[in-house]
């Protein structure tokens, strides 16, 4: 009977805690003027056009002088090794 009561008062203070906590994450959500779906769309939009270009266009790095450079390229710049 002990164990019981035990468990139900441990189940019952961590719904409070979880419910405070949202309550707080809420509150906080508003006050910093959450994102709006139009704005996150317009953001993911951007991210997702730079993630493409940088897939095309990525930065590699060489192994012999260690000098970062476009990955288009098949000479390292600065000390001409091929990739």
């Amino acid at each position: 009977m002990d164990e019981t009561l035990f468990l139900l008062i441990l189940v019952g203070v961590s719904l409070l805690v979880n419910f405070i906590t949202l309550g707080m994450v809420i509150s906080l959500r508003k006050k910093v003027g959450g994102n709006s779906s139009a704005t996150v769309s317009k953001k993911s939009k951007a991210h997702s056009a730079e993630a493409a270009a940088a897939i095309e266009a990525g930065v590699v790095f060489c192994r012999n002088c260690g000098a970062q450079y476009d990955s288009t390229r098949t000479v390292c710049p600065h000390c001409e090794t091929a990739r």
